[in-house]
């Protein structure tokens, strides 16, 4: 295997240079390990005058062992080290000391990561790792080589060229980028873009203290407000609101339980998938982690998504349906307003976040080489996610990259009136025409798999950009388990409104619970086979598995929600129902748009190589989770919950929707029972 042979190599030649003695050499009695750096000069060099100058004066330094000097040498990665075999390949020294470094006034630390590519065109050919059966391919340098990463400390005089041209003649040849290089010369100022962004957030932040303080001041007086305006942005009034639950006749309470999970295990999710892009020191040992069936929970929980897009369609037909059989008369542009008032000002802060001062909130070793696509892909495309058409503009530069399903799920919703109208004033034409749809997303789905010859398993296809733009990130694909979500409203709309009260046999009510769970372990645990050397790729099995993995999840999902509303869900829907749900349901919005970045802020901070083990990720990710809440409760009590109060101000209550219920008011028995035998 050509890894194997280059970590020999490469091991060997570490080996061979430990105690070797060159002109540099013969004055490090102070270390024991040479650096992967060593201050030595060719007379040829195109090394910068300013640099060499600086370098020379490194090399008496170390002579001398004067303690900046020392710092600077320790500070770049020492090899031999250990791991080599086990494919860890990126040694981060020590970015703090190395940036610190200050001698008299010209010399200062500069902190570059080297990239050594270990073959030749990867970037050109991604089939071999099909498998992730190639631990090295977790990290790519800016010319889309895979690479080692080692950290070299020099003087800030240096540039990327400066050091790129001292290794053109060495073993290691390593490459230099400028991005992938810090020092504090370096570190971004604040532009007008920064300080706009600060400026705005700075004045939300001002009204929302004025409004609390002035319901403060209401309240001490004893005087009711003089408008609903003035305490929109009061932390008082929607920390309540926030706290507040309800429950009886309010709310179909199961469902907080299950998007809160759902979100929780997309946190979980994107935890190690973020981690495994990360220096690890035990990147080998992750081989077996893919291949091991109980990690299925981590790889198969993309499902998650479909979970979201099921509530999605359930909601947007159960409360269309509720408030036009309430007298509500429909109003597109209303209908499509409320939307976009409701789902934009979070995310258009978190987008100028992200194209201005995200890249001032944290440094670090790997700080550049993340941080700086997020940004700029937000700089770039920042229209396209506002219009939430980014998944079919600009596939392969989103901004903020998991509102793919903002996009998607928007799309779907603008698209709503041609099937809820039909379904509201002729029930089984609509009932047909949605179910018409649902086949068709599942055909599409399977047409795509078969042309572009996909994987059915998401963690095969990782390196395939087919399987995100034609299937995972666009509507026509993934709209069947929404489909199936406003066939489920409809049902519920249906058993309330003729007052029914479900029925159905002990013995019946087990066989489908069994069934539904037997569906969803199905979607999350098959597929793992894909990872395997000895899988031979058959086209019609992976594409069969593609079209029918997310709607098998939906159905799977909809019994559990059906089976909850209708009074058969015993302990599971007392669980899902706790009220400790509500409050966090209304929190996973915010936390769904902050999350990926904070892991990605989070991460690439990092110092030091980690181990990955599930014992680590699940301990980080807890650690995430309660980053994630606190963010979202300060993002929602800033920038969701006033929006929602001000849209109540402006159109009224009469413009608004009735709660969804749990349950029908009327007496048990006014209600209509239906038995299922």
């Amino acid at each position: 295997m050509w890894f194997t042979k280059v970590l020999i190599a490469l091991l060997c030649y570490t080996s061979c240079s430990y105690g070797n003695t060159n002109n540099f050499d013969v004055h490090l009695g102070v270390t024991n390990s040479p650096s992967v750096l060593q201050p030595q000069i060719n007379s040829k060099s195109n090394i910068s005058k300013t640099c060499q100058v600086h370098i020379r004066k490194y090399q008496i330094g170390i002579f001398k062992k004067e303690t900046w000097a020392l710092q600077m040498l320790d500070s770049s990665a020492n090899l031999p080290s250990s791991g080599i075999l086990n494919g860890n390949l990126i040694y981060l020294g020590d970015f703090d000391t190395c940036i610190n470094i200050k001698h008299e006034a010209e010399i200062s630390g500069k902190y570059c990561l080297g990239s050594l590519p270990l073959s030749s065109g990867a970037s050109k050919d991604t089939s071999k790792f099909r498998n992730l059966q190639t631990p090295e391919a977790r990290m790519v340098a800016p010319d889309g080589a895979v690479s080692g990463m080692f950290a070299v400390c020099l003087p800030d005089s240096c540039s990327a060229e400066d050091f790129q041209d001292y290794y053109k003649n060495k073993i290691m040849k390593l490459k230099f980028f400028e991005n992938l290089c810090t020092s504090k010369s370096t570190n971004p100022e604040l532009d007008a873009g920064d300080i706009t962004t600060i400026s705005i957030i700075s004045v939300i932040l001002y009204i929302m203290l004025m409004s609390t303080g002035y319901e403060v001041l209401t309240f001490y007086i004893k005087l009711k407000p003089a408008h609903p305006f003035l305490t929109a942005f009061s932390l008082i009034t929607n920390t309540k609101k926030l706290l507040q639950t309800t429950s009886g006749s309010g709310q179909i309470s199961c469902l907080h339980g299950i998007r809160v999970i759902s979100m929780m295990w997309v946190i979980f999710g994107h935890r190690y998938a973020i981690s495994s892009t990360m220096p690890i020191v035990n990147p080998a040992s992750m081989l077996e982690w893919f291949l091991n069936k109980e990690n299925m929970i981590v790889l198969g929980g993309t499902v998650s998504v479909d979970t979201f897009f099921l509530l999605g369609g359930l909601l947007v037909s159960y409360g269309f349906l509720v408030a036009t059989s309430k007298g509500f008369k429909f109003n597109i542009f209303i209908y499509y307003f409320h939307r976009f008032l409701r789902l934009t000002p979070l995310l258009a802060i978190l987008v100028l976040i992200h194209a201005t001062v995200l890249k001032h909130l944290g440094t670090g070793p790997l700080w550049n080489y993340f941080i700086t696509g997020l940004s700029r892909s937000c700089e770039t495309y920042w229209w396209s996610t506002l219009l939430y058409i980014q998944n079919y503009v600009n596939p392969d530069g989103m901004c903020m990259k998991h509102t793919w399903y903002l996009s998607t799920d928007t799309q779907l919703f603008l698209l709503s009136p041609l099937i809820l109208l039909p379904l509201k004033h002729w029930p089984k034409i609509g009932l047909a025409l949605t179910g018409f749809l649902t086949l068709c997303s599942i055909i599409t789905s399977f047409t795509v798999g078969w042309i572009d010859e996909l994987y059915g398993f998401i963690a095969a296809s990782v390196s395939n950009a087919d399987y995100g733009r034609h299937y995972y990130i666009v509507p026509h694909t993934r709209a069947a388990p929404w489909l199936m979500g406003i066939i489920l409203g409809y049902i519920i709309f249906d058993i309330k409104q003729k007052r029914s009260k479900i029925s159905i046999n002990t013995f019946i009510n087990i066989l489908l619970w069994l069934v539904s769970l037997a569906i969803l372990l199905a979607c999350v645990f098959t597929g793992q086979n894909t990872l395997e050397d000895t899988y031979v790729y058959d086209k019609f099995t992976n594409a069969v598995y593609i079209a029918l993995l997310r709607p098998g999840w939906a159905l799977g999902v909809s019994w559990v929600m059906f089976a909850c509303i209708t009074g058969h869900g015993g302990p599971i829907n007392w669980f899902l129902s706790l009220p400790v749900f509500q409050v966090l349901s209304k929190l996973t919005y915010s936390m769904y748009l902050i999350h990926y970045t904070l892991l990605y802020i989070l991460s690439a901070q990092t110092r030091i190589s980690i181990y990955f083990s599930n014992l680590q990720m699940m301990y980080v990710f807890w650690g995430d989770f309660a980053f994630t809440l606190g963010a979202a409760v300060i993002f929602t009590l800033a920038f969701e919950s006033p929006i929602i109060m001000i849209e109540k101000i402006i159109f009224g209550k009469k413009e608004k929707s009735p709660p969804l219920r749990d349950q029908v008011s009327e007496p048990e028995e006014r209600q209509k029972r239906i038995e299922i035998p």
